[in-house]
């Protein structure tokens, strides 16, 4: 996945949800925009392994999503992230 600061939601191709276990037709649409344009996707929440630490992480199924994106909610929320631009590295850790 790529980390994207800029996304408020996690959002991943729909292919995924049925190997996760998920029903896309039980979950919500919700609108999404960005800088590709505007759609919808199925909302879920997974159970993410990151840092250590199991994190509830809302996360938006679409078809055709490349790259799959790491957003804010979730995870930001749970963890101290740093990105160190010029040397080309992040680092995160549990709050």
């Amino acid at each position: 996945m790529v980390v994207d600061s800029g996304a408020d939601y996690s959002m991943i191709d729909d292919s995924y949800a049925r190997h996760l276990g998920i029903d896309l037709s039980q979950c919500p649409v919700w609108p999404v925009r960005g800088i590709t344009g505007e759609g919808e996707a199925r909302k879920a929440s997974l159970n993410i392994y990151v840092c250590g630490s199991w994190f509830q992480v809302p996360v938006l199924f679409a078809p055709d999503r490349w790259p799959q994106l790491l957003g804010r909610r979730g995870i930001f929320d749970n963890l101290f992230v740093a990105f160190v631009h010029g040397a080309r590295m992040l680092f995160a850790s549990e709050v």
